[in-house]
């Protein structure tokens, strides 16, 4: 057992390491990237019990985030990565009913830029990505790649990743939402119930 970790521990330490990053050589991306935020309704889940199929929210909301290989852009810039975070607080908006969250973003902001020790909280946000809105996808297709995100999670943390894929070859369809509605009070009482069903 002791030679069978020796050599995994050998083999892990020798082989190189690679990262995300965003140093890759231009000559390697094919395509641009599209991108494109898709909001649809899982109608065979209910998502909010005791009420009707009229609700928003009785059906379970999902959100699709879409980058894809595109031949050509119509717009002149970018998305800029404040868009993605944002992305945030309009779902923890849309997903819910009885709250409003209007600094979500900022305190994400805020955090990341403390995290990263960026002074100026402008420079994140105005960051260009090298993905365009709702582009027409190129006419061809492509291997599809789906990222599952974590509970109400979304996908800015891999933003530069997906642009990759999508500028080689791929589609990268990442779905965001949540099993389940809470209404759980700060005391923890509510409609809270599991996602078992």
């Amino acid at each position: 057992m002791k030679y069978l970790l020796l050599v995994v521990f050998l083999y892990t330490y020798c082989s190189k390491a690679f990262t995300q990053s965003s140093l890759k050589p231009d000559t390697l991306r094919v395509y641009k990237v599209g991108y494109k935020n898709i909001i649809t309704v899982d109608s065979n889940r209910i998502y909010k019990r005791s009420t009707d199929s009229g609700s928003k929210l009785h059906f379970r909301p999902i959100e699709i985030d879409f980058w894809y290989p595109i031949s050509k852009s119509k717009s002149i810039s970018p998305i800029l990565y404040g868009y993605f975070l944002s992305l945030l607080q309009q779902r923890s908006n849309r997903f819910q009913d009885d709250t409003f969250y209007s600094r979500i973003t900022s305190e994400l902001v805020d955090y990341l830029s403390i995290n990263l020790k960026i002074s100026d909280t402008s420079r994140l946000t105005q960051l260009q990505t090298v993905s365009y809105s709702n582009e027409i996808p190129f006419p061809q297709r492509f291997p599809l790649i789906l990222y599952l995100c974590s509970y109400n999670g979304i996908s800015y943390e891999n933003v530069d990743l997906f642009e990759w894929l999508g500028c080689v070859h791929y589609f990268c369809r990442a779905l965001s939402g949540k099993h389940e509605y809470s209404n759980a009070g700060s005391d923890g009482t509510g409609d809270r119930w599991g996602i078992c069903d």
